[in-house]
């Protein structure tokens, strides 16, 4: 059994730091028959776990509530420690009390992402004072936080823009920057959460609402389950935060479409991926600027979108069955490969292109996925795309099983 110690967090006005330490517990017949065995840890799992950010220019909000819930959301969802690993138990001890209701949470919460853990932690009863004000934007710097601030902004008040890293803001001086210590979900999330709105817009399409068991490792941060789910959390603390994912309801290529369209300062500063980025997101995001006659060759150049599309129709004929935390996106370039197969960027594939790999899907709203999704917000989308429900006869259509 992994036994994970959450020490008292460095907590500053412009810092916010956890360290954990990860040991191994023997069960008692082993340390009786075998009591100077050592307790390595197993191949894979790390002896310290570090998470945190630095705020640049603006103070934090400490509350012992995000004591209990930033450690246990970044060990228990699927880019924590133990994930990649065969370890799904664990007990995690805390040296500082929790409020109950957050541990009940990520008990049941650690158990739909497939892990099974015990928490140990004295109790304590703290709680916010029930106030939350405006909206604030979690903002990542590609299509879906750009194509979301031109919604908030449109339909008003101006959301409070929250982001890690200067770069991904170089147009919105006005953003609460923050330097996360690596590159996870969560220390991207905290801040933004931190700052008690009433709204909260999280920036995932309707790829992460794609539901599996256990849920794959975009779903608790990006489908409006989960965010459903959290908010009901949150409320039961007394912070009432609605955490959203309006673009939850479009496929990706939509909302590139719309920024492009309807918003094009800040498509102008889109960074989804680097320049040559020799990745399958490089190629996602030309497919979709492809797909609505959007230019995308500085950032996916001719010769580098060869190169992707031979090496993506290859593995998806042999594959076919894509893990569930793509499926979405596979199925979403998939559809885009086969729409545009006769044009010459596709000639040297369009031979390999099954035709099922057809899909009309990807031109429609998805609104089964979140009932819930602000009226204003929807009706911008709907001015590019109807409901799948309205569909012409004989489309090919996917539903995204949630």
């Amino acid at each position: 059994m992994l036994v994970i110690d959450v020490a008292t967090p460095l907590r500053a006005d412009d810092r916010y730091a956890f360290e954990c330490r990860i040991g191994r517990r023997r069960p008692l017949r082993q340390r009786l028959l075998r009591p100077t065995s050592t307790t390595s840890l197993p191949r894979g799992v790390p002896d310290v776990v570090r998470f945190g950010f630095r705020t640049t220019g603006w103070r934090l909000e400490h509350h012992p509530v995000w004591d209990a819930i930033y450690p246990l959301m970044a060990l228990t969802r699927q880019d924590g420690p133990l994930y990649g690993t065969r370890h799904r138990e664990a007990t995690i001890r805390f040296g500082y009390p929790i409020p109950v209701q957050v541990r009940d949470f990520y008990l049941q919460r650690a158990h739909d992402l497939g892990l099974e853990v015990a928490i140990e932690a004295r109790t304590t009863s703290a709680t916010f004072d029930g106030t939350a004000t405006g909206g604030v934007l979690l903002f990542g710097g590609g299509k879906e936080s750009r194509v979301l601030l031109g919604m908030l902004r449109e339909v008003g008040p101006d959301p409070v823009i929250v982001s890690s890293w200067a770069r991904t803001v170089p147009d919105t001086p006005e953003a609460l920057v923050s330097e996360p210590s690596g590159i996870a979900l969560v220390d991207r999330l905290m801040p933004g959460l931190m700052q008690r709105g009433e709204q909260l817009y999280v920036g995932g399409t309707l790829g992460g609402s794609r539901r599996t068991t256990p849920w794959h490792r975009y779903f608790d941060v990006s489908s409006p389950l989960a965010m459903r789910e959290m908010s009901g959390l949150l409320a039961s603390v007394g912070l009432p935060t609605r955490m959203r994912v309006p673009l939850a309801i479009a496929p990706p290529n939509i909302g590139q479409w719309v920024l492009h369209d309807r918003y094009p300062d800040l498509f102008r500063h889109q960074r989804s991926t680097r320049d040559g980025q020799q990745t399958e997101k490089n190629l996602h995001v030309a497919l979709c600027r492809y797909h609505h006659a959007i230019p995308y060759e500085q950032q996916c150049p001719p010769e580098l979108f060869d190169r992707l599309l031979e090496r993506f129709v290859a593995r998806e004929v042999r594959e076919a069955d894509p893990p569930a935390d793509r499926e979405v996106i596979s199925r979403e370039m998939r559809a885009i490969v086969h729409r545009h197969r006769t044009e010459p960027a596709f000639a040297r594939v369009r031979d390999r292109i099954p035709d099922a790999w057809a899909g009309d899907w990807i031109d429609h709203l998805h609104p089964y996925v979140d009932p819930d999704t602000e009226p204003e917000l929807a009706a911008i989308l709907g001015r590019y795309a109807r409901p799948i429900d309205e569909a012409a006869e004989g489309a090919v259509l996917w539903r995204v099983p949630i």
